[in-house]
């Protein structure tokens, strides 16, 4: 759970506003199984499916239902060191 959470707060938590910040917090208020099935999409995420869905996003997590990964900011880059 550290990897998937603190990796998380490590590279976005300084630019969350206010009210995800109190939305991550409250989803670490979960247990751990909770908290992985609610990132991982594997039961409803109710008031934290913001959170989670940026959770997914910075791993590039696909959701079970989804039919394709989700879009992320950094584009790709070949072997070599050239983006694509």
């Amino acid at each position: 759970m550290d990897l998937l959470l603190g990796r998380f707060a490590d590279t976005h938590l300084a630019g969350l506003a206010a009210s995800e910040i109190r939305a991550y917090e409250a989803l670490l208020d979960r247990g751990d199984p909770e908290i992985s099935d609610i990132v991982l999409g594997l039961c409803p995420a109710g008031e934290h499916a913001l959170i989670a869905a940026r959770i997914r996003m910075h791993h590039g997590i696909l959701v079970p239902g989804c039919r394709r990964a989700p879009v992320s900011a950094d584009p790709p880059v070949r072997a070599g060191g050239r983006e694509t």
